[in-house]
C-alpha cells in the first residue's frame, strides 16, 4: 500500500485532493516515503514475512527501527479493549518515561495507526545505521522533521525560519528518545545557516552523551554520537 501511494497506482490516489498540484502531492507523501525507506531495511526476508508494524511498536525496544519514524510523523495509535472500548494514544505518550514500556493497559491491544499527511512546509528524513546494509541490529536510528514558517506573502521570497523541529533517536538507551534541547534551540532560527548548525552540533553532542547507555564501551558510544551528528548534518544540508 505504501508503494501504491508513492507510485500513484490505482488504490494509491486518495492522497490527491481537488486542486492539488504535483508539488503539493509530493510534499504530502514525504512522511510515507520516509516510512517506506525505513521498511526496506527492517530485518531480513524471513523476519518481514512474520513481523508486523504493531509488533515492532508494542515490543518498544530501544533498537526498534519504526518508533522514531512514527514519532516524527506525529502518529496516533488506536488501542482497543473488550471492556473499555477504543482509546487513541498520541505517539508522544506511547512510551512510559519511567519504565520504557508502552502505555497499554493489560487488556488492550493495538489495532490501528493513523499517520497524518505532511505539508509543503515539512521536511522529513530517516536513517538507519548498522554493521551491515541489511539484516542487522541498529547502531542508531535517526528521524528528523523540520517545519518551516510559511511565507506571509505568496510573492515574497521564502525564508527558512524554523517553526518546529522534531528529532528522535533510537539505539542509544531507552526507546522514544528525543533531543528536546535541540528542538527548542532551533525554533525561530534560520535553517541552512551556519549559526544554527554550529550551535546545534555542540549542544547535540552533549545531549546525546546524556542519552546513551553507560554499559556500552566508550569507543562505541563515541561512534554512535558520530553517526547521529553525521545524520543531522546530512539532514541540514538536504
Amino acid at each position: 500500500k505504501l508503494k501504491a501511494l508513492l507510485d500513484g497506482s490505482e488504490g494509491g490516489k486518495n492522497h490527491r485532493h481537488g486542486g492539488d498540484d504535483d508539488r503539493q502531492v509530493a510534499a504530502r507523501l514525504r512522511g510515507v516515503r520516509a516510512l517506506h525507506t525505513q521498511l526496506r531495511f527492517f530485518g531480513n526476508t524471513n523476519v518481514r514475512a512474520v513481523a508486523s508494524v504493531g509488533g515492532s511498536l508494542v515490543s518498544c525496544t530501544h533498537l526498534g527501527d519504526l518508533l522514531p519514524v512514527f514519532m516524527v510523523l506525529d502518529a496516533t495509535l488506536v488501542a482497543r479493549s473488550k471492556h473499555h472500548g477504543e482509546r487513541r494514544i498520541p505517539i508522544a505518550d506511547w512510551v512510559n518515561p519511567d519504565t520504557g514500556r508502552p502505555t497499554l493497559e493489560p487488556t488492550e491491544v493495538l489495532v490501528a495507526i493513523h499517520v497524518p499527511w505532511t505539508t509543503v512546509d515539512d521536511y522529513v528524513e530517516v536513517r538507519k545505521q548498522g554493521r551491515r546494509r541489511v539484516d542487522t541490529t541498529s547502531l542508531t536510528v535517526t528521524a528528523f522533521r523540520v517545519t518551516i514558517e510559511p511565507p506571509g506573502d505568496a510573492l515574497a521570497p521564502r525564508s527558512m525560519r524554523v517553526k518546529r523541529l522534531v528529532s528522535c533517536i533510537g539505539g542509544l538507551g531507552k526507546p522514544g528518545l528525543r533531543a528536546r534541547a535541540i528542538e527548542a534551540l532551533c525554533v525561530g532560527m534560520e535553517w541552512r545557516r551556519e549559526p544554527l548548525l554550529n550551535t546545534a552540533i555542540d549542544l547535540f553532542r552533549s545531549e546525546l552523551a546524556a542519552m546513551q547507555n553507560d554499559r556500552l564501551p566508550e569507543w562505541l558510544r563515541q561512534y554512535q554520537r558520530a553517526l547521529v551528528l553525521g545524520s543531522f548534518f546530512k539532514f541540514f544540508l538536504a
